[in-house]
């Protein structure tokens, strides 16, 4: 039975493992949720060079934190909320000098000032840890930034003249960011992105825009289904008290392939 919950809320992040192969990918050597007033914490990144400052957000049912900081992006010039979250293997010692695989995750909606995959209901890590137990994935990373600069406006993870640079904040300042917190990889086959609904297109966008830093995309449409937590905001906001239709369940992940990533 625990099996049965544990995939049935897991069908996008199985889809996500799905398209990057993480299934396969190894770790590779390497030399209230929202608030940022919880204590300090670090990552423990045991690499030269300054860490950025974050404070713990949450904590999960084993242990792992989820970690705020507000970043200053020298590349958007936007300064924003990023939560970020690794799992339980990255501290391990045997780990201590890998590199892990890095997701980006982006909510729906304008995805701001928060991003909901830090939301402990939708259950992104605590899913991830289940996959891993189950074998059915390797770990890694999840990095969740805010998606647009205020309330008001969706500027499509775009560089809009005139406007917060939001493309250069996902593409540049918020990668930049998780390889100055984080062990990653030093190369494509270890960075993603996932989204729902507007998150997914904008996700979408930089994976193409630049297929040369990140492997692979997720893009899924807002989740309708009666028992979803977003699929109910989704309904307040449209002022629908019942989904239309209900999204299809995504299908089986194929047998894992090995990465093509290298050691440094």
């Amino acid at each position: 039975m625990h099996i049965r919950k544990t995939r049935r809320r897991a069908l996008l992040i199985g889809a996500i493992i799905t398209a990057l192969g993480l299934g396969a990918f190894p770790v590779v050597k390497y030399g209230n949720v929202f608030p940022d007033t919880g204590e300090p914490m670090s990552f423990g990144r045991p690499l030269a060079g300054p860490q950025p400052p974050f404070r713990t957000a949450d904590t999960l049912a084993d242990g792992t934190r989820i970690g705020v900081t507000t970043l200053h992006g020298k590349k958007s010039g936007f300064t924003g909320k990023v939560w970020a979250w690794a799992p339980k293997e990255y501290y391990e010692e045997r780990y201590r000098h890998s590199a892990f695989p890095v997701l980006i995750a982006l909510p729906g909606g304008r995805g701001y000032p928060t991003n909901y995959w830090t939301r402990t209901d939708l259950k992104l890590p605590s899913t991830l840890t289940d996959l891993t137990a189950l074998g059915r994935s390797k770990p890694f990373i999840v990095v969740m930034p805010v998606l647009n600069p205020d309330r008001h406006h969706y500027y499509d993870g775009s560089d809009i003249p005139g406007q917060p640079k939001m493309g250069s904040w996902l593409s540049d300042d918020v990668a930049d960011l998780a390889r100055a917190a984080f062990r990653t990889f030093p190369g494509r086959d270890g960075w993603a992105f996932m989204g729902s609904s507007s998150g997914g297109f904008a996700g979408l966008k930089q994976v193409l825009q630049h297929p040369d830093r990140f492997r692979a995309v997720i893009a899924s449409g807002p989740d309708t289904r009666p028992d979803s937590p977003c699929g109910a905001a989704t309904r307040r906001r449209s002022g629908r008290t019942t989904p239309s239709a209900s999204p299809p369940a995504s299908p089986a992940a194929p047998t894992p392939r090995p990465s093509t990533s290298s050691s440094r």
